[in-house]
């Protein structure tokens, strides 16, 4: 039997046994950073973020990883904190998408991507939905 991959869903194997569904670092941080920009959001007064957790969400946007440039750098200094959470949000993403579609090709399987890349994120995002700090 295979190990778990990102992005194979779990399936009933012939044994009647589940497939583990893996979940990433990445998968992980992708909710968490989902989770923070809908907390700020209902904060609704960027102002009210205390000045430790400001700069921590700064240098977590400024880190040297990413590919992309901060919003803030393209689009202005009055870019939110959230909307340049969104920018690096969506560079997570599409970098799961590109590798998963990457396993995909490289199995000679790309047909398969759409479906089966849905399917895997729907699982996953099931089973981190339940995470909590409690």
């Amino acid at each position: 039997m295979q190990p778990p991959r990102p992005d194979k869903p779990a399936e009933k194997t012939g044994s009647g046994q589940q497939e583990k569904v893996l979940i990433t670092g990445d998968d992980i941080l992708i909710e968490y950073v989902d989770r923070l920009m809908n907390q700020l959001k209902e904060m609704d007064d960027e102002a009210l973020l205390q000045e430790g957790w400001r700069r921590s969400i700064e240098k977590f946007i400024t880190h040297y990883v990413w590919h992309s440039q901060d919003r803030k750098k393209v689009e202005g200094p009055m870019t939110s904190i959230i909307e340049r959470l969104e920018g690096r949000l969506n560079e997570m993403q599409e970098r799961r998408r590109r590798l998963i579609k990457y396993l995909y090709k490289k199995e000679g399987k790309l047909y398969e991507f759409e479906e089966g890349f849905h399917q895997s994120i729907s699982k996953k995002s099931t089973i981190i939905k339940k995470f909590s700090s409690i």
